[in-house]
């Protein structure tokens, strides 16, 4: 996308500008896989470790996920181009929403990281639950430099939200790998 630049622009962002509807479709869509997936993941573990609070953390970060397609971030530091640079120095109730429903994905979805981990231990699966743990550990990490204001702080924070994400989906083909054998 010009004008784009992922060490200093949040992906969300993408939201914003000629071809932002993909953005929009990405978190949407999403979203409500991650909805659908607390939902089978309810009806596998019920009654088992991770069974009590992995759904709703998964229910959480879908919720979350669906929500910021719906609430647009503002055009920041020269995206989309034309945007003056640096921050606005006033946020839309578009983007104060958007920021408000990401903070509690990213954070149910580093807390799912253990949950999830814990179960796949108790399953006997270290490896999975090594991954897991990593994951979230490696998104905690990546969340304190950026909100540090550290350099590439758009592109950290995007590592660690892409290692608890396929952490957790890989979790998930796991799970109906290990249902439907």
């Amino acid at each position: 996308m010009p004008g784009f630049d992922i060490t200093r622009h949040p992906i969300s962002v993408l939201e914003l500008g000629t071809f932002g509807w993909i953005q929009i479709a990405n978190f949407l869509v999403s979203g409500a896989l991650f909805m659908a997936y607390a939902v089978g993941l309810r009806r596998t573990l019920r009654g088992q470790v991770g069974g009590t609070w992995g759904p709703p953390l998964l229910a959480i970060c879908g919720l979350g996920t669906f929500l910021a397609g719906i609430f647009h971030i503002d055009p920041i530091d020269g995206f989309p181009p034309g945007t003056p640079a640096g921050m606005p120095t006033a946020f839309s109730t578009s983007a104060v929403m958007h920021n408000a429903v990401s903070t509690p994905a990213f954070l149910a979805v580093i807390a799912a990281c253990f949950v999830l981990g814990r179960a796949f231990a108790r399953f006997g699966q270290q490896r999975m639950a090594i991954g897991l743990w990593t994951a979230g550990v490696v998104f905690v990490i990546t969340m304190a430099e950026a909100l540090s204001g550290g350099p590439a702080g758009s592109l950290v924070l995007f590592v660690g939200v892409s290692c608890a994400l396929v952490a957790v989906s890989v979790a998930a083909a796991r799970l109906r790998v290990a249902i439907l054998m």
